[in-house]
């Protein structure tokens, strides 16, 4: 009884949709939903469906009677003296592609065999493992079925229609780069990272904060910020953040440690494969600790994502487009940091050079690239840079000469990490704001946290993209981030 009243409530309703919107209800439900009634064509209803991802079928590659996928036709090929059709098919879920055979005795074949690559389309039909694990659609009583969403017509103007392109050449299309396996095992590299980023803090039990992105106060004393207009939208002058620390500072104590993963902006003349005007930033700050506790967070949050990230499909993906990814990860994981100061490094940069005078204040990308073979294939944390140039939060040591701060630098990318202890003292800090001509009366709430129950604390900042280029070995920033901005570029 049960039965027959659900039988003729589905078929009214059915019948309902085809009366009121003359149209097959399967059409017009194709284009609103992920969900498919697949009917016969003596309106009998098959089957509910939900649709099924590629990347679950390769997980559970079982026979199905029948199933939906939807994305994107990759290439498609004609048998049998042009009556099957063979599609390389994918929906990004995994890098590999789907093979789905169409038979000529399905409805309007001919515009399955006009599909072009780039093509959007769901399927329904039965899924197969013999002779190979293929989607077939073999027949409509069956509920086998096909819907177009878009078809590229001209397919000459289809930028990456052909199957090898270079990295140059897909940069140029950042809205179609993800089309292809190199764009979206990036895309989903990154979506990766940052999903283990929350995972590795939580379980840390460090608190995530969202701080802001408009600004009063210049975070690294640069200078080099965003300005927004117009200008007294707000009262006073604001800018785009270059950094998230001085809120997580104050937030750390209150509620000990915490950490932010958001975008900042840094307005810098730097036009190189390493730097970028907007980019995603992990800070860090770690209440009651010292220099040597924060290299430790700091190591072991790299190794942990290093060593999951090994793990997926879109790095060993990687590891043969660009070579030797997981066999250098591999070896930086069981190798432990180097942690040398920045005076010892100084001794051998200068021995590399001849005994020749050499920088004193910093460390080049080209003595990055001295240390970094001195060392091997490890991470270096360079400890106790000099007080000259350093940021004014940055703890100073007792002669005043150097800071309790340090940098890692990895093998490919050089610089990665940045962090220091942060100085609690109000007059010192004070001191040193005025020794770098900043205006002390704008963090005066900043530094009311000097004087209402302070606390030891530090932390670190760690570029995403610089991380990403490390753990894919993708050599230029700008192929790591969806949507590039640098200095004279801002598309889309």
């Amino acid at each position: 009884m049960i039965a027959n009243t659900l039988h003729r409530n589905i078929t009214f309703l059915y019948n309902f949709l085809s009366k009121h919107y003359k149209a097959n209800p399967f059409t017009r439900h194709m284009n609103t939903s992920d969900n498919l009634l697949s009917f016969n064509r003596n309106g009998k209803l098959l089957f509910y469906l939900d649709r099924t991802y590629v990347r679950e079928i390769f997980d559970d590659p079982t026979p199905k009677d029948l199933i939906q996928v939807s994305g994107w036709v990759k290439s498609i090929r004609s048998a049998c003296k042009g009556t099957l059709l063979f599609i390389d098919f994918t929906d990004s879920t995994t890098i590999l592609p789907l093979q789905i055979a169409v038979s000529n005795t399905i409805p309007n074949f001919g515009q399955v065999k006009n599909l072009t690559m780039g093509s959007s389309v769901s399927f329904i039909g039965k899924l197969s493992t013999e002779p190979t694990l293929e989607l077939k659609l073999e027949s409509e009583d069956s509920g086998h079925k096909f819907h177009i969403y878009n078809k590229i017509d001209n397919s000459d103007n289809y930028p990456i229609a052909k199957q090898a392109l270079s990295v140059d050449y897909i940069r140029s299309f950042p809205h179609l780069r993800a089309r292809t396996r190199f764009g979206s095992s990036i895309i989903h590299a990154r979506s990766e990272l940052i999903n283990l980023t929350h995972k590795y803090f939580k379980n840390k039990k460090f608190t995530h904060i969202t701080t802001p992105i408009i600004t009063t106060m210049d975070a690294e004393g640069a200078g080099c910020q965003f300005k927004i207009t117009p200008g007294n939208f707000f009262g006073t002058p604001t800018y785009l953040a270059v950094s998230g620390q001085l809120a997580l500072e104050v937030l750390t104590c209150s509620v000990g440690d915490t950490y932010t993963l958001g975008p900042t902006f840094r307005a810098e003349n730097s036009n190189t494969t390493r730097h970028l005007s907007e980019f995603w930033m992990l800070e860090v700050e770690c209440s009651f600790a010292q220099l040597n506790d924060i290299i430790t967070i700091a190591e072991d949050y790299i190794k942990y994502v290093a060593k999951q990230m090994m793990q997926t499909e879109w790095i060993k993906y990687l590891d043969e487009y660009n070579g030797d990814v997981i066999q250098r990860l591999s070896e930086l994981i069981n190798n432990e940091v180097i942690v040398v100061s920045f005076d010892e490094c100084m001794e051998i940069i200068k021995n590399n050079y001849n005994g020749q005078t050499v920088g004193s204040i910093n460390i080049s990308r080209d003595d990055e690239r001295v240390l970094i073979e001195h060392f091997g294939n490890k991470l270096i944390a360079i400890t106790h840079f000099p007080s000259v140039n350093r940021p004014f939060y940055m703890k100073r040591t007792n002669s005043g000469k150097s800071t309790f701060s340090f940098d890692i630098i990895a093998p490919e990318v050089g610089e990665i990490v940045g962090g220091s202890e942060r100085e609690t003292n109000y007059q010192r800090l004070v001191k040193q704001m005025e020794e770098q001509k900043m205006n002390v009366e704008c963090y005066k709430k900043y530094l009311d946290m000097r004087i209402f129950g302070s606390i030891p604390h530090g932390g670190f900042g760690i570029g995403i993209e610089r991380l990403l280029m490390f753990l894919t070995g993708v050599k230029n920033i700008r192929d790591v981030i969806p949507f590039p901005r640098m200095i004279s570029h801002a598309e889309f």
